[in-house]
């Protein structure tokens, strides 16, 4: 018996191991528009003038118990803007990306 069953899960499992042709459909008509919206860029780059539309714009990202001069500090730290050059070295054209996004979304 044990065999019989061995031998129907073996044959199960041969059958059911087909190549299935994966099914390809062009999606390149399709309109999709993608805008990324760099939140390090405008922080980085903003000023003392600008920094309360960036807090309205991210309001999230900006818990109200903390002061401006924390974050014109957090602006102007040595470290911290060595870490952000860093990243658009890596990150600075995000072309490629973009890209993928909007092929995902179509």
């Amino acid at each position: 018996m044990n065999k019989f069953i061995s031998v129907l899960v073996i044959l199960l499992s041969i059958i059911s191991c087909q190549n299935e042709h994966e099914k390809k459909v062009d999606v390149s008509g399709i309109e999709v528009e993608v805008s990324i919206d760099r939140f390090d860029q405008k922080f980085y780059e903003t000023t003392v003038e600008t920094l309360q539309e960036i807090k309205g714009d991210y309001p999230f990202l900006f818990p109200e118990k903390n002061h401006d001069s924390i974050w014109l500090n957090r602006i102007n730290n040595e470290d911290e803007i060595e870490l952000y050059k860093k990243a658009q070295a890596v990150f600075g054209n995000f072309e490629s990306e973009e890209l993928q996004i909007e092929a995902l979304f179509k």
